[in-house]
C-alpha cells in the first residue's frame, strides 16, 4: 500500500479505483490523439485493382470518406462497360470495389455521356447528369439529371416539368442527405415562370414530386441572367448558387457573379458576397458551398472590397457566417496568400463547418513555400488557424497540378484530383488525371 494511502481504504478498493483512473486517462488520450498518419491512396481504380488511365468531370465522398464516386470514359472496368462514353463509378475505398453507377433501372449502360456525381452522406443516392437516352423514356436526348438509388436500384429522371418529361438541357447536381431534394441548373422552363432560355437554378423535391424554382427574387421574378453552381445543405433547407443576375436582391451590382442563398422553408433569397457595409462584391464570385444546417458558406471571389486590406490581387476564399464575411484563405501564420497568380480556388466545408479545404499556387502558403508553381490542396482548421498540405504523401509534395479537392462530411478525409506523378507508386497512366485521397486527419 502506498504510504500515503488511507490506511482504512481496503486494497480491492484501491485497485478499483487505480482501474477507473486507467480508463479515464485512456478516454482522454483518445480524444487528444490525432490517430492514425495520414495517407495518400489511389482511388480512381478499377475493380481488380489497377490505375484507371484518366478521370474528367468532377467526383464526390460521402460523410465518412469512404465511398468516392468519379467520372472516366476508359472502358473494360470490369463492369462490362464496354460503351466508349464517360461513365459515372463508385469506389468503395474499404473493401476495394469499384462499381458503375450511371446505369438505368435495368442496370443498362448509358449510351452516350455521363458526369457531374454528387453522392448523398451516407451513399445510398448518387445524382448526375447523362446525354444517355435509355435511361428514361421521358428524357427529350439532351442532358438531363439523374438519381441513382443504390439501395433498391432505381434509376430515376430529377430534371422534369410538371408533365413529368425532361426539357432543354440540365446539369450539375447536388442531392440533400436523405436524398429528398436534388438541385441542378437547367435552361429549360421546368415551371410556370417564364426564364427566357437562361440557365436557372431549380431545385425538386422528390417525395411531394414538385419542382421549383430556387434563382428568382422574393417577388418571384426568375433571375435575368445565368445561375450556376447550386450547392444544397445536408438538411435540404438552404441552397447556394452564383447569378449574374442583378434581380435577386436589391444590393447587386450589376456585371458580376454573386453568390446568393435560398432559404425553401422561408421562400427568401439573400446576398452572400457582401461585405459589412451590405455592398455586394466588385468582382466575381463563384464556388459556394455549405455546411450541414446552411449556417456556415464559403466561396471564392476575386472582389477586393469584401473585407479590408485585401491587396494581393487574386481570388480568395471567404466564409459567410453569423451575418459576418471573413477571409478564411489563409497561410499557416493566418496572413494573407500571395504569390503564383491564382490565389485561392474551388473551396470546400465539412459538415460542421470547421474544416476548410481549397487549393492555391501561393508561395507563402507554408513555412517551406511553393517554389513549385503549381496548385496544390490545402486543409485549414477554421477553430485554430492550422493549414495543412494535402497534396503530399510523406515528405514528397505534388510534382504536378492538384485540385478540385472535396472533403468528407466528417472533416477527416480529403479527395482530390491530381495530375502528380509522384503521389502513388507505381504511376502508369503516363501523368494523366488521378483522384487521389489522403487521411484521416484526426
Amino acid at each position: 500500500m502506498d504510504a500515503h494511502a488511507d490506511p482504512h481504504t481496503r486494497p480491492g478498493k484501491v485497485l478499483a479505483m487505480a482501474v477507473v483512473m486507467t480508463v479515464l486517462a485512456l478516454a482522454i488520450t483518445a480524444l487528444t490523439v490525432t490517430g492514425a498518419t495520414p495517407k495518400t491512396q489511389l482511388v480512381s481504380k478499377t475493380g481488380s485493382g489497377d490505375q484507371i488511365g484518366s478521370v474528367s468531370d468532377g467526383f464526390g465522398v460521402n460523410d465518412s470518406g469512404h465511398l468516392v464516386v468519379f467520372v472516366t470514359d476508359q472502358n473494360d472496368n470490369g463492369n462490362g462497360d464496354g460503351n466508349f462514353e464517360r461513365d459515372v463509378y463508385l469506389r468503395k475505398v474499404k473493401d476495394g470495389s469499384t462499381k458503375i453507377v450511371s446505369v438505368s433501372s435495368g442496370k443498362k449502360i448509358g449510351d452516350d455521356d455521363s458526369w457531374d456525381p454528387a453522392i448523398s452522406g451516407q451513399g445510398r443516392f448518387v445524382a448526375f447528369a447523362s446525354s444517355a437516352r435509355n435511361f428514361s423514356g421521358l428524357s427529350n436526348g439532351f442532358a438531363q439529371v439523374y438519381l441513382r438509388d443504390r439501395k433498391t436500384g432505381k434509376t430515376s429522371l430529377v430534371s422534369r416539368n410538371a408533365s413529368g418529361a425532361g426539357v432543354g438541357s440540365s446539369r450539375d447536381p447536388d442531392v440533400s442527405a436523405n436524398g429528398r431534394f436534388v438541385v441542378f441548373v437547367s435552361d429549360a422552363q421546368l415551371t410556370a415562370k417564364p426564364t427566357g432560355n437562361i440557365d436557372q437554378v431549380y431545385l425538386r423535391d422528390r417525395w411531394r414530386g414538385r419542382t421549383i424554382l430556387v434563382s428568382k427574387s422574393d417577388a418571384g421574378a426568375a433571375g435575368t441572367d445565368r445561375s450556376f453552381d447550386p450547392r444544397i445543405s445536408a438538411d435540404g433547407r438552404y441552397v447556394v448558387y452564383a447569378s449574374g443576375a442583378d434581380n435577386l436582391v436589391k444590393a447587386s451590382d450589376k456585371g458580376f457573379d454573386q453568390i446568393y442563398r435560398f432559404d425553401r422553408v422561408r421562400k427568401k433569397t439573400s446576398l452572400i458576397s457582401k461585405n459589412r457595409y451590405g455592398k455586394a462584391g466588385n468582382a466575381d464570385s463563384e464556388d459556394a458551398e455549405i455546411s450541414a444546417k446552411g449556417k456556415v458558406i464559403v466561396y471564392e471571389s476575386d472582389a477586393s472590397n469584401l473585407v479590408s486590406g485585401d491587396k494581393n490581387g487574386m481570388d480568395d476564399i471567404y466564409m459567410r457566417k453569423n451575418g459576418k464575411t471573413k477571409r478564411v484563405s489563409l497561410n499557416y501564420r493566418s496572413k494573407q496568400l500571395w504569390g503564383g497568380g491564382d490565389g485561392a480556388e474551388n473551396p470546400d466545408i465539412s459538415l460542421n463547418g470547421r474544416w476548410l479545404t481549397f487549393e492555391s499556387t501561393a508561395r507563402n502558403a507554408t513555412k517551406a513555400g511553393n517554389s513549385t508553381g503549381y496548385d496544390h490542396v490545402y486543409l485549414r482548421d477554421l477553430l485554430t488557424g492550422k493549414l495543412t498540405l494535402v497534396s503530399r504523401t510523406g515528405s514528397r509534395i505534388g510534382n504536378a497540378e492538384s485540385g478540385d479537392a472535396r472533403i468528407s462530411g466528417d472533416g477527416r478525409f480529403v479527395v482530390f484530383r491530381t495530375r502528380a506523378t509522384n503521389l502513388r507508386s507505381p504511376d502508369s497512366n503516363g501523368g494523366e488525371d488521378d483522384v487521389l485521397r489522403r487521411g484521416p486527419y484526426r
